[in-house]
């Protein structure tokens, strides 16, 4: 998903990796460890705060602010431990000068910042090309029709896109990037894509080769270097940028020395652009103003009319929200970012897909579609369908390829840049994960990290010699049970049908998990999170379409099929959520369920077992496996009939047409409340934001103290709110480990992956804190599952007392071989036991953990197998 930043997604990765804790703070001054430094470790477990918190956090306190100037403002004064934004450049020596601070090392950015343009907009009609006219392929000499009248230049290149061509040639982005407010820590963009990933982008001939009108350039529409970035009167590109306004018949010629254009439609002035620039992000402010003024002394008029906003005010009302939620003809061009969190530009396909644009192209309606552009062209939906259905990497890298040359001759939107990423953090804070594209801001860091030990932080709240300022940088701020996680901007939506932006997503990968997650090291290495396996050897019937790609998923359970994995409410997760999540998410999601867009459909087999269909094979696949999960206990309305199809292909109530699908139709699997799904459905304020992740909304507010779901959102004057975090507001989340509370009997009460060094003292259920380290406990082979020798094994024993038996010795017992590792010794855990020293209770924790895995199908656990992993030991 997309991050919209707002947050669109085709995919979201879901690295919800967790750490333990170890020594492995960098040596070096100021700078932390790069994404492939060894020392950059992470295990798929946690997190370490437990209730009460032992060895780490058991909150985590996410802070929203206005911007992130103001975050880093907060930052330096001690309020925060991990940043969520990249520092700008005006911060890097400072920070690197201050021994409690860390960096990233630089790395490119999963993200990319542009301009785009509203294809429906009726303000291009005004101004005389009506742009949704032209969907014939690029380059066609076929005559193109505008508001009945013939028009096409001597190239055959259509009105909209020579319009589009000169929008272009105004910014100059390499130069921006190094003149403007970013002073060279971007990377300038041609296109839709960062160059973090494969493939990279197009070559200069390439980019030349989109403006036919003038083919020489030094890069992407850009003649001339354009001192500041954009292009002044008199230019080259000016120039340029003139002659294609010409072309598209929007003004009839153009002034000798100036280029500034003359006879101009006057419909360009009655209905001016309406230009959406975000104002709360300093770089998207200073490029949408440079490229609004650019515009206007072109035209020698007042030609955009800007509205300036945070998404809040801008974004969903009106760039990302379309019928019944808004109208169509609200904007015209919009200053937008996102966050790309995919090992590959797998976005494309969900961003310029036709069926994606709500029902204007012909697709299914929907509120908050994925083509907000409403991008309707035959030739980019084939080629970027292909770089959706290949698994062949050389395959999807040259149609990847080929949609950037498709996307880059229609001018189809202005990619500026993407950004290079350098976070923040305290020093006194350990067990950050640099995760790739994307620095400390990621779950992995909010599972690992813990106060630091062993650094005693300069500044400690009081005025020192050493530290005049009295400004207080321990984690926490002297509080190791909070983790303070700053967000530069609040939340409008918690509700998974409609959460859009980054920061909102924050919060969301916190409380709910996903089905597989991946190495927050090598994206594209997903293993199994909820489940314990997911097959794709084909055993007939399945795939049940020929050449799908089908995954048969067993989710934790018993040896009887009763699954192990609980919701935070303490419901067991089943199969019958798995396929209720995967279906009502591809259907009523446009962020959420853009990974689920080519999916054909699921069969629910038993209570923990289901399987997942694909249609045909991409590389994504595996990856779009990692969607999120719905306590459809909550959700679902049983009173309402399933609706035909999730999406195009996409099998629910009845078949599709392809032979086989028949098979995975799921009538018994209903769609989520309408209610619910409503954009004005708060689950907080109902008291259903309850999922199965790592944190938990639990109330801090006397009146309900300790409910789930709901009461762990608060004002700025600490006033209970719901989903909408304004400025100063916060939110503090509870590590899921419940097996304490009161009138608790269930051992399977917490987090699946939740690790608790204490696991196996103290007593009752509570002694079955940290299902990491049981797991570890039950497959005392080490072959990754607990096995039937490890059940032999530990059945052996039952009944034997310290001294041993001829089936289950002891080191204690005279000449045995096998000490000090004794079966006795090692299955021996008194908080088990009926009578002290007597095992009992423990073969039957082992037998319930039979068969499970825990990094599935990744095996043996070495960073040979997962880069950076950290090697347990029993």
């Amino acid at each position: 998903m997309q991050l919209k930043i707002p947050i669109l997604t085709s995919i979201i990765v879901l690295t919800t990796v967790l750490a333990i804790p170890l020594a492995t703070h960098p040596t070096a001054a100021n700078t932390g460890f790069g994404v492939d430094d060894p020392g950059n470790v992470w295990v798929p477990y946690g997190p370490w705060g437990v209730s009460p918190a032992t060895t780490g956090p058991n909150k985590l306190l996410m802070h929203f602010y206005s911007s992130e100037t103001v975050e880093f403002t907060n930052f330096e004064l001690g309020q925060l431990d991990v940043l969520d934004w990249e520092a700008p450049q005006s911060k890097f020596t400072p920070w690197a000068n201050n021994p409690d601070f860390l960096l990233t090392p630089t790395q490119g950015q999963f993200g990319d910042f542009g301009i785009y343009f509203n294809g429906a907009s009726s303000t291009w009609g005004n101004w005389g090309c009506t742009w949704i006219a032209n969907a014939q392929p690029v380059g066609s000499t076929g005559i193109q029709v505008y508001n009945n009248t013939r028009q096409v230049d001597s190239r055959g290149v259509a009105c909209d896109v020579n319009m589009r061509d000169a929008f272009a040639h105004l910014i100059d982005r390499p130069r921006w990037t190094v003149d403007g407010i970013l002073q060279g820590t971007a990377q300038a963009l041609a296109d839709d894509s960062p160059p973090a990933k494969a493939p990279a982008g197009s070559s200069l001939a390439e980019q030349c080769s989109w403006d036919k009108m003038f083919p020489n350039c030094i890069s992407a529409f850009n003649i001339a270097p354009d001192p500041g970035g954009f292009a002044a009167p008199g230019s080259p590109d000016f120039c340029a940028a003139a002659d294609h306004m010409i072309a598209a018949g929007i003004a009839t010629g153009k002034q000798a020395s100036s280029c500034i254009l003359t006879g101009v439609n006057s419909g360009v002035f009655s209905h001016p652009l309406r230009f959406m620039i975000r104002n709360d992000k300093p770089p998207r402010l200073q490029f949408g103003n440079g490229e609004m003024n650019a515009i206007n002394q072109l035209f020698g008029g007042v030609a955009v009319q800007p509205t300036y906003g945070n998404i809040r005010q801008i974004g969903f009302p009106i760039v990302f929200s379309e019928p019944p939620e808004s109208i169509v003809d609200d904007w015209d061009a919009y200053t937008y970012g996102y966050g790309l969190p995919s090992p590959y530009p797998d976005h494309l396909f969900p961003f310029y897909y036709s069926l994606f644009a709500t029902d204007y192209c012909g697709g299914l309606s929907e509120p908050e579609p994925n083509n907000v552009q409403f991008l309707c062209n035959t030739a980019v939906d084939a080629q970027a369908l292909t770089t959706a259905t290949t698994a062949d990497v050389p395959t999807f890298i040259a149609a990847t390829t080929q949609l950037f040359h498709q996307l880059g001759s229609m001018s189809v939107d202005i990619p500026v840049y993407a950004d290079g990423v350098r976070l923040g953090a305290l020093r006194s804070v350990a067990g950050l994960v640099n995760l790739r594209g994307a620095g400390y801001t990621n779950g992995a860091t909010m599972l690992y990290a813990r106060q630091d030990t062993s650094y005693t932080p300069v500044c400690q709240g009081v005025v020192t010699g050493s530290c005049p300022s009295g400004k207080d940088y321990r984690f926490g701020g002297g509080d190791p049970t909070t983790l303070r996680w700053g967000q530069a901007s609040g939340t409008l939506e918690l509700n998974p049908f409609h959460a859009q932006t980054v920061w909102e997503f924050n919060v969301l990968l916190e409380v709910y998990d996903s089905l597989f997650t991946a190495s927050p090291i090598q994206l594209d290495h997903t293993y199994c999170n909820v489940c314990t396996s997911a097959s794709s050897t084909p055993s007939p019937p399945l795939p049940y379409v020929a050449g799908d790609q089908f995954y048969d998923v067993q989710l934790r359970r018993g040896p009887d099929g009763t699954p192990l994995a609980r919701w935070q409410d303490g419901t067991p997760i089943t199969a019958h959520d798995v396929a209720f999540s995967a279906l009502n998410l591809a259907r009523y999601s446009a962020n959420l369920g853009s990974g689920l867009l080519l999916l054909r459909g699921v069969k629910v087999v038993s209570d923990s077992e289901v399987i997942i269909e694909w249609q045909g094979q991409s590389i994504s696949y595996p990856i779009d496996m990692e969607f999120l999960l719905l306590p459809s206990h909550i959700w679902e309305d049983s009173t309402a009939a399933a609706p035909v199809s999730c999406a195009a292909g996409c099998v629910w109530g009845a078949s599709q047409g392809a032979p086989g699908d028949g098979q995975l139709i799921s009538t018994d699997i209903h769609p989520a409340a309408a209610s619910m799904r409503d954009s004005t459905y708060d689950p907080i304020a109902h008291g259903t934001f309850i999922g199965s992740g790592p944190w938990a909304c639990v109330s801090v507010f006397p009146q309900d103290v300790g409910k789930i779901g709901t009461g762990c959102s608060q004002s700025a004057s600490g006033q209970r709110i719901g989903q909408a975090i304004g400025i100063d507001g916060r939110m503090q989340l509870a590590a899921f480990d419940f097996l304490g509370q009161p009138g608790n009997s269930d051992p399977f009460y917490q987090y699946y992956r939740s690790s608790n060094p204490a696991w196996g003292t103290g007593s009752g259920v509570t002694a079955q804190s940290g299902a990491f380290q049981q797991w570890n406990w039950d497959q005392k082979g080490d072959t990754g599952r607990v096995s039937i020798l490890d059940l032999a094994s530990a059945a052996s024993c039952f009944g034997a007392g310290p001294s041993g038996t001829s089936a289950c010795p002891s080191n204690i017992t005279p000449a045995n071989t096998c000490s000090p590792n004794c079966p006795y010794n090692y299955w021996n855990r008194a908080a088990f036991e009926t009578t002290p020293g007597t095992i009992s209770g423990e073969p039957f924790i082992v037998y319930r953990d039979f068969d499970n895995t825990f990094i599935s199908p990744y095996w043996p656990w070495t960073t040979t197998t997962l880069e950076n992993i950290v090697v347990f030991t029993h």
